[in-house]
C-alpha cells in the first residue's frame, strides 16, 4: 500500500475535530507520521451539518456496503458512490480507468473482511439477517410538505443518547440506526416515509422514532439552496510524497 485517501468530515464529533482548521493541523500529523512508512496521503476535508449517505449506524452502513458491492439499485446512495469512485481515482494517482466491477469488489470486501478474522462476506450477511429478525423497525413520515433538512448533529444525539440508556448492549455495540429514504434537499409531501428507525430495544422505539422526528426540518420548495438529495460539497485537499 503506498496511497490513501481520507475522506474527512468536519462537525462537532468528527473525529478529525469540529472544524476545517482542526482537522487541517490533524491530517498534517497523519501526514508525517505516513513518511515513516513511505505513503502518500491526501486528505480531502469537507464541513457539512447533514448526512451525504443514508445509512447512519453500524448496521446500516454494513447494510450500505453490501448495497454498493452487489451493485443494487439503490438511488440515494449514487451520490455517495460517485463522490468516493473520485476519491479511488485521487488514490491511483488518476489511473482509475474503469468502474470497479461488482465481482471485483465483493472479492476484495472478501478479503479485506477475512484479514481482520471474520469468515467473510458470510459474516456479514448473516449478521444482517439476524438484525432483521431480532431488532425492531420504525417508519417516521413527513409531518408536512416542503423540502426536507436533516440535521446531522441532532441525528447524532438522538442515537447516541439511545445507546447510553441501553442496558442490552453486550461485545459488539449496534444497538440503533436510521436509513434515511429522502436527504436532505428532497421536496416531499405530507405522509411521506423519510426514514426508517431501527432499534434492538422495541421498548425504545417509540423514543427514538420521537427523536429522530425532531432531527428534520421542512422548508419552502423556494426556500431551498440544497441541490435534491445531495450534498453541497466545500472541499480542500492536502497532499505530500511519503
Amino acid at each position: 500500500m503506498t496511497r490513501v485517501v481520507f475522506d474527512i468530515r468536519t462537525f462537532p464529533g468528527g473525529n478529525f475535530g469540529s472544524d476545517a482548521l482542526r482537522a487541517s493541523q490533524n491530517s498534517q500529523l497523519l501526514i508525517d507520521t505516513a513518511k515513516y512508512l513511505d505513503i502518500e496521503i491526501t486528505c480531502v476535508i469537507s464541513g457539512e451539518d447533514f448526512p451525504a449517505q443514508p445509512f447512519i449506524g453500524r448496521r446500516e452502513a454494513l447494510q450500505g456496503l453490501l448495497a454498493f458491492v452487489n451493485d443494487e439499485p439503490k438511488t440515494l446512495l449514487a451520490p455517495h458512490v460517485a463522490h468516493c469512485l473520485q476519491l479511488a481515482n485521487v488514490a491511483s494517482g488518476g489511473r482509475l480507468d474503469r468502474v470497479p466491477t461488482s465481482g471485483s469488489l465483493r472479492g476484495t470486501l472478501d478479503l479485506h473482511l477475512k484479514a481482520q478474522g471474520a469468515k467473510g462476506l458470510s459474516t456479514l450477511e448473516t449478521y444482517l439477517k439476524h438484525t432483521q429478525l431480532t431488532h425492531s423497525f420504525a417508519v417516521v413520515h413527513a409531518s408536512a410538505g416542503g423540502v426536507v433538512r436533516w440535521d446531522l448533529i441532532a441525528i447524532r444525539t438522538v442515537l447516541l443518547s439511545y445507546q447510553n440508556r441501553s442496558a442490552v448492549s453486550v461485545g459488539f455495540s449496534d444497538d440503533c440506526g436510521i436509513e434515511l429514504l429522502a436527504m436532505s434537499g428532497t421536496l416531499v409531501a405530507e405522509g411521506e416515509p423519510l426514514a426508517v428507525v431501527r432499534s434492538r430495544n422495541s421498548s425504545f422505539l417509540q423514543d427514538e422514532c420521537q427523536g429522530i422526528s425532531q432531527s428534520y426540518r421542512l422548508v419552502a420548495e423556494e426556500q431551498s439552496i440544497e441541490s435534491k438529495g445531495g450534498a453541497a460539497w466545500n472541499t480542500s485537499v492536502s497532499s505530500t510524497r511519503a
